[in-house]
């Protein structure tokens, strides 16, 4: 949790200080005139069913729960051009059950994900 922290305060730190160079006045035909940082928290829930052959094991119920916190900034760098970019931090738990209550396992794994892009505005 203290990793999250601080990679969450260390892209606002990032984005505040690209903020305070980005003059407004000279995008004003930008729709993202201002530099902008959004924070969201997804979950996915997933289930179903899954059969192994060949290994004394029939059919088992699978279930999955994912989680993700994103840290994302837009930054316009031209009148018609801005940059953006997310950081997700992201976490899953699957766990398959046999049917005859004889067999269970969970896993848990988790991991990261990054979006960088530009978007281009024809507001001529």
């Amino acid at each position: 949790m203290q990793k999250l922290i601080i990679i969450l305060l260390s892209a606002i730190t990032l984005v505040a200080s690209i903020s305070g160079r980005v003059h407004a006045g000279s995008f004003e035909d930008n729709p993202d005139r201002y530099p902008s940082i959004g924070l969201s928290i997804g979950l996915q829930g997933l289930a179903g069913q899954s059969e192994i052959k060949g290994a004394g094991l029939s059919d088992q119920d699978v279930s999955s729960g994912i989680f993700d916190i994103t840290l994302d900034s837009t930054i316009p760098v031209s009148p018609s051009v801005s940059f953006f970019g997310a950081f997700s931090l992201i976490g899953e738990s699957v766990k398959y059950k046999e049917n005859s209550d004889f067999f269970e396992s969970q896993t848990d794994a988790a991991g990261f994900g990054l979006r960088l892009g530009a978007r281009l505005y024809f507001n001529r």
